[in-house]
């Protein structure tokens, strides 16, 4: 279950800005941030997501023949074509007033969450007639217009997206009244459910994300976290070629932007203790652990591990959803039930740290990494289906030390989806890029391997690359470094055990977490108060038991008995706070009750 985000397609971070002003404090573990290499301005527009519990008001209800007189609009499903009352249709309504009247729309697109499916398409009209969520019904149902205004697919449970540009501009400009948009799919032989506005979980409510022009600055009233990859698409393309150009050059000059981001770091440290930013931890699993609990910040402040925001207040209001797997890239037991977990999770991403394939065959990646994850993927050709639904990519791996064997293909495979802001060669073996519209969330995935040419040492050519990335990125308020090798690790059976030459200063230079494989476990460490996470049990072989334990260990997932699993990360923004919780989930695990949990509070701008 997807939830399409504007993410940074091209080759660097970009994309529109969301809320007033940009950035967050740092955490005293970490330093000064700022804007990904090569990131680029855009003009002035602003974005608003309008969504019940979140911002704005939204009126919703499903209609059924076979109970013409009766009034639904309080249940929490809507739903069209052959449902259980005979022949259904649903209605939806986004208030715009919040919208001045003499606005330029530049993008306007619904996002339905898709909560029972078969392979069918739904039409979308326009509603003609005004109706009210509590009375209407099948038999005083409202008129609409026979034209259809766009289609869209129903395979597969999943967020659904599309467009309404010109109908949201005419509504804007009040050319037509707003009686909203009428769903049906009346010649089909199935049903189709959609979550409504009465239901429980507020991100899979339908949102309209409107973005639009009437001069001055980029800003935006809020975004939720079904903002969708379309919306920022429809705004960045002219950014991201732009941004392309100066990544590339910035590359090749590294070096020198490292010691600029070295003071920068320096200066800011002493400021970073006197924000208000709190780490915390929880172990709920009866497993191997040296601390129930640890703090990472410096500076006392409440802790909260809220994963979900409904605030209408000013700044950046988001909700963003972030799976991370290792070590999966064979076929098994396992990569299939991990796959169905993260979908059930309904995240916006999928990172990876690394060896996203061990077998060999004519086409490993799309035999493995297409056949499980394609609905992230784009652009996506492959064998296994349509791609990410949003049209942008949302799947991120990092390479590890098997996808060298296969670092032809793996380029071939991903370099069309991934960003090439890192090697001065123009290849993706490390990049960054946001994972979110509002520009919160900075990832960076680096190449822990010793066949990197640039190098993975402190002092090498692609560490100074990290250093300048993370000092530009003025925007996010969380940066997660991924890579395939950890400094501080526990061995499991014949794993190697920590890898110094990745010891890197990520807390100066300004991240807020590194996560990693390599080791076949989970394992979560604190050293010197900065979370490191080893993430490698997503899909491909397991080991064996624990034995040398690292002094920096805090939590480590049980090997008995042997479980597959995968990491959510829930980055939560609203009123200028900002938290991020990383959860380990075993398959067979219920949301909400993970094996291990880590948050981080702090100021966000």
């Amino acid at each position: 279950m997807r939830k399409p985000w504007a993410a940074l397609w091209g080759s660097v971070l970009v994309g529109v800005a969301v809320g007033p002003g940009s950035g967050c404090s740092e955490p005293t573990t970490a330093g000064s941030g700022g804007a990904p290499v090569g990131e680029a301005k855009q003009a002035a527009s602003q974005c608003v997501t309008i969504q019940r519990g979140v911002y704005g008001t939204v009126a919703d209800a499903e209609i059924e023949k076979s109970y013409a007189t009766w009034a639904e609009g309080g249940q929490p499903n809507l739903g069209t074509g052959k449902t259980g009352g005979g022949l259904g249709r649903s209605l939806i309504r986004f208030d715009l007033s919040s919208i001045p009247a003499g606005a330029t729309v530049t993008s306007a697109n619904v996002t339905l969450y898709v909560a029972n499916a078969h392979n069918t398409t739904v039409n979308v009209h326009k509603v003609t007639q005004a109706w009210s969520e509590a009375t209407v019904d099948w038999a005083n149902q409202p008129t609409y217009a026979s034209t259809v205004l766009t289609t869209f697919p129903t395979n597969g449970y999943l967020l659904r997206t599309f467009s309404l540009l010109g109908e949201v501009q005419n509504w804007v400009s009040q050319v037509d009244p707003n009686d909203g948009f009428l769903l049906e799919e009346d010649t089909s032989a199935y049903a189709t459910g959609y979550d409504a506005s009465e239901n429980g979980t507020a991100a899979d409510r339908p949102a309209l994300t409107v973005c639009y022009t009437t001069g001055g600055s980029t800003t935006s009233s809020t975004a939720s976290a079904t903002t969708t990859g379309s919306t920022t698409a429809a705004t960045t393309t002219a950014a991201s070629t732009s941004a392309s150009t100066t990544a590339a050059s910035t590359s090749a000059a590294t070096t020198s932007a490292s010691t600029t981001a070295a003071s920068t770091s320096a200066s800011t440290t002493s400021a970073a203790t006197t924000s208000a930013s709190t780490t915390s931890a929880s172990t709920t699993s009866a497993a191997t652990t040296s601390a129930s609990t640890t703090s990472a910040a410096t500076t006392s402040a409440s802790t909260t591990s809220a994963s979900t925001t409904s605030s209408t207040g000013s700044g950046t209001n988001e909700t963003v959803r972030i799976a991370v797997i290792g070590d999966y890239g064979a076929i098994g037991a396992g990569i299939g039930p991990v796959e169905s977990m993260i979908a059930s999770w309904n995240v916006n991403d999928v990172l990876t740290t690394g060896d996203n394939v061990y077998d060999s065959g004519a086409t490993p990646y799309d035999g493995i990494d297409g056949q499980y994850y394609h609905a992230w993927m784009s652009p996506y050709t492959g064998a296994y289906g349509a791609g990410s639904p949003s049209g942008v990519n949302e799947f991120w791996p990092s390479l590890g030390y098997h996808d060298w064997s296969h670092i032809a293909a793996y380029e071939s495979y991903f370099g069309p989806m991934l960003p090439h802001n890192g090697p001065a060669d123009g290849t993706p073996r490390y990049y960054s890029n946001y994972l979110d519209p509002a520009h919160k969330v900075g990832h960076f995935a680096v190449d822990t391997e010793s066949a990197e040419p640039d190098g993975y040492s402190a002092t090498s050519h692609q560490a100074a690359w990290l250093h300048a990335a993370l000092a530009a990125d003025t925007s996010s308020c969380f940066k997660i470094v991924v890579g395939d090798n950890g400094p501080h690790v526990s061995t499991i059976a014949q794993s190697g055990g920590p890898d110094a030459t990745t010891d890197w200063p990520f807390a100066a230079w300004g991240a807020d977490a590194y996560i990693f494989g390599q080791t076949h476990g989970f394992e979560r460490l604190s050293a010197g108060g900065f979370p490191y996470f080893c993430n490698g049990i997503g899909g491909g072989y397991l080991w064996g038991d624990w034995n040398v334990i690292d002094p920096d260990s805090v939590y480590r997932f049980p090997t008995t008995p042997q479980r597959y699993g995968a990491q959510l990360i829930t980055v939560s923004i609203a009123n200028g706070v900002g938290t991020a919780t990383f959860e380990f989930y075993a398959v067979g695990d219920t949301l909400g009750s993970p094996e291990d949990s880590y948050t981080i509070t702090k100021t966000c701008n």
